[in-house]
């Protein structure tokens, strides 16, 4: 048996015993258990801990003491590739509204992740967006956002976005990325025929990463040159730095075709 399989039943050992202890309590008079517990109980001495989850998940209270192992289980079911359950788990946590900020935005995360896993990415989109509301530099939500929008093409978001991730983590380039996402709108402009703000995006992409290859070679080719207003200095390619006078931002269309 792999560890991750010892780790899930561990933890549907905890609960199991927390369940048993609390119904223990409540029914000491009567000397009953629950029959859902004995059910669970038995799908997991059986070496069926799928059936066993399902059960104490439902019986498994979530308080302060709790809410821990929930959101363990919660994530171990998503890895294991069990979006529903793992998404059950995290909904039914976020109902309680006594929950305190950090283990809410934990558990809102979750179900965050939950949905991106599956694919529904406007939930998900919501999700990390009410994440933020509570805390705005939040970096697994904003990466996660990243995610979303590059699968959905959405370059001006993902652009905003990796802005606010860029002096939250300088482990990652993100003044790479940024230029790139600009590279992509800016192309997107080019195509359609409009060259003034194509020409803008490319200047923010050379502003982000005065090296990124990939805006250096895009020529807008509704212009048969550019000139640098500072010096005067004529080139057949665009470039955001002069190559002359080597000033920012003075590089404009000088003629037309």
């Amino acid at each position: 048996m792999d560890l991750s399989a010892l780790l899930f039943i561990f933890l549907l050992m905890v609960i199991g015993i927390y369940c048993f202890l609390q119904f223990n309590r409540r029914h000491s008079k009567k000397h009953t258990l629950h029959k859902d517990y004995l059910a669970g109980l038995n799908f997991l001495l059986n070496e069926q801990p799928d059936k066993a989850a399902d059960i104490f998940t439902d019986l498994f209270e979530v308080n302060k003491d709790t809410v821990e192992t929930y959101l363990a289980l919660g994530n171990f079911f998503r890895k294991r590739g069990e979006i529903s359950k793992a998404t059950r788990i995290h909904q039914n946590l976020i109902t309680h509204t006594q929950l305190p900020k950090k283990i809410r935005i934990e558990a809102l995360s979750a179900l965050g992740e939950d949905y991106l896993k599956a694919g529904v990415l406007d939930r998900a989109e919501r999700i990390f967006q009410e994440v933020l509301s509570f805390d705005p530099e939040a970096q697994s939500a904003l990466s996660n956002l990243l995610e979303i929008y590059q699968q959905e093409k959405a370059w001006h978001e993902a652009i905003a976005v990796a802005e606010k991730l860029l002096p939250l983590n300088n482990e990652k380039n993100y003044k790479k990325i940024i230029a790139q996402y600009n590279c992509e709108v800016a192309e997107a402009y080019f195509s359609s025929g409009d060259s003034e703000n194509a020409e803008l995006f490319l200047k923010r992409a050379l502003k982000s990463n005065d090296q990124c290859a990939r805006a250096l070679k895009v020529e807008l080719k509704s212009f048969s040159s550019y000139r640098c207003d500072h010096c005067g200095y004529i080139s057949k390619r665009f470039s955001w730095l002069c190559p002359s006078c080597k000033n920012w931002e003075e590089i404009c269309p000088y003629e037309k075709v």
